[in-house]
């Protein structure tokens, strides 16, 4: 492993960086090619490279590379977690969540991950204008959907609601627990050898049908955050797929009403994310994955996020425990990053069907959206929840961060339409995050009860200079009344 740390004290010709495994680089300025390293440190750079590849997939992610970071070993200068993530966000040129052997190199033969004197430098995410697109865009799900570069498989597959709800017919009409255990959803590499039929391919899920325009064309793609059951498998008995069938058929044929509004139903068909059949799995008696399988599972944990903080997918949250022994959902640490990262960027609408769904409380009742945790109140939250790894912890703790980035601080555009926000909710938002929303342009937070007191929140974070380029405010039914009206003005 590598600590790409620059040392003080290099001679003027030449720079130096210290590596674990007593690996040393040493790059001279003098007749060195712009376009990259010399040949000999390209070869030094490549067996850096796979100190922290243990798994030569050909990619390296977050957890590896903080795992590597910090460890202390015979000739290691161990760094801080904080430090470690930093740093691989320097490396990670995309934002994809993965690094690759050329990002790596062309990152350490730049130097631009470095700090000449102080170590490893701390910013934000790289092109951050390019990547608020990507959870808006449905581009960002096809590529989740098809082969990668560097990758034999694709990451992610999605199976059909309809397939789902026929196999939990099957587990409810079963009349032993051996019987129900034979009926549990099997991993993905079960499915793709004996029921290929159950997955959607990438263009089937294209073809699905789309939301309403006014809601901004949301895709028939339902994300599912749920609890796991055991490490073996997460639901042994089907117990949480007849809850999420029962769900998704109960939205599917009644809209959510609230008040004066109507949402619209879920499609009839849906391409449904579920991690234990959507990607690849370890074997009930361990078995690990090939290293292809690897591969793909590494390139999907790196950007589990998309599939509940993207904009065009819709979320089923499973909160309710299995049996009394079960830890509760809000205990876990995965269950939390998924609930929270899907508040940050969905457009929150009655244009369309709703996106989010606690089906705990019930899919007909409309879900209470709290505000966005800050990155910082979202790591302590983590701290007080259950990992089976606690390098998972690190590892979400960087999806959420870098999700809230680009889909908050980035946007040009934010929509918090009918979540029930009071004055509360509404200066907890302000609070956290308007003084960082330096590129927005425009806010809605139509048909929530902020009243009076909420417009003059609003407006006295503006006057204080907060998003320089707000040009529209949306005011609908929030019963501003003559005393808000003021304060606009």
């Amino acid at each position: 492993g590598v600590s790409l740390a620059w040392q003080g004290g290099s001679p003027p010709l030449a720079t130096s960086c210290t590596c674990r495994g007593a690996l040393v680089v040493r790059t001279r300025e003098r007749n060195r090619p712009a376009s990259g390293p010399m040949a000999s440190d390209a070869a030094q750079l490549r067996a850096a490279f796979t100190k922290f590849d243990t798994n030569l997939s050909g990619a390296i992610s977050l957890e590896d590379f903080v795992d590597v970071m910090t460890r202390t070993g015979r000739d290691c200068r161990p760094t801080s977690r904080e430090q470690a993530v930093a740093l691989f966000q320097r490396f990670d040129t995309n934002g994809s969540g993965v690094v690759n052997l050329h990002q790596f190199v062309r990152a350490w033969s730049s130097r631009s991950c470095c700090s000449p004197s102080a170590g490893p430098r701390v910013s934000r995410s790289p092109s951050l204008g390019e990547l608020e697109n990507m959870y808006k865009a449905p581009e960002t799900i096809w590529e989740e959907l098809d082969v990668r570069d560097g990758l034999v498989l694709p990451p992610v597959r999605l199976l059909k609601s309809s397939w789902l709800i026929a196999r939990a017919e099957k587990v409810k009409a079963a009349s032993s627990v051996a019987e129900r255990r034979a009926l549990a959803l099997p991993r993905r590499q079960e499915l793709e050898a004996r029921h290929p039929e159950a997955f959607y391919t990438c263009e089937e899920v294209k073809a699905l049908k789309r939301g309403s325009d006014l809601a901004g064309k949301p895709l028939s793609v339902l994300s599912v955050s749920h609890c796991w059951e055991s490490a073996e498998h997460p639901d042994p008995q089907g117990t949480t797929l007849v809850k999420l069938c029962d769900a998704m058929r109960h939205a599917m044929t009644t809209a959510v009403t609230n008040g004066d509004y109507t949402w619209e139903k879920l499609p009839g068909e849906l391409a449904v994310f579920f991690d234990y059949g959507s990607l690849y799995q370890k074997s009930p008696s361990g078995e690990p994955r090939t290293a292809d399988e690897h591969a793909a599972f590494k390139a999907a944990l790196a950007r589990m996020q998309v599939w509940y903080a993207h904009q065009l997918t819709t979320c089923f949250f499973m909160t309710t425990a299995v049996d009394a022994a079960s830890m509760p959902y809000l205990e876990r640490g995965w269950p939390t990053f998924e609930y929270h990262v899907s508040m940050l960027a969905k457009a929150w609408t009655s244009s369309g069907w709703p996106q989010l769904f606690d089906v705990g409380r019930g899919v007909d009742k409309l879900f209470t959206r709290n505000p966005p945790l800050s990155t910082a109140s979202l790591r302590e939250l983590l701290e007080t929840k259950a990992f089976a790894s606690g390098a998972d912890r690190d590892l979400v703790a960087f999806l959420y961060q870098k999700t809230a980035v680009t889909t908050i601080q980035g946007a040009a555009l934010l929509k918090f339409n009918s979540s029930g926000w009071g004055p509360e909710q509404l200066m907890q938002f302000i609070d956290q995050w308007l003084p960082h929303c330096e590129k927005l342009e425009a806010i809605s937070f139509a048909s929530n009860p902020i009243g009076p007191e909420g417009a003059a929140m609003l407006c006295d974070s503006l006057r204080l200079g907060h998003c320089p380029l707000a040009e529209a405010l949306n005011f609908f039914n929030n019963q501003i009344g003559d005393e808000g009206l003021v304060h606009v003005a």
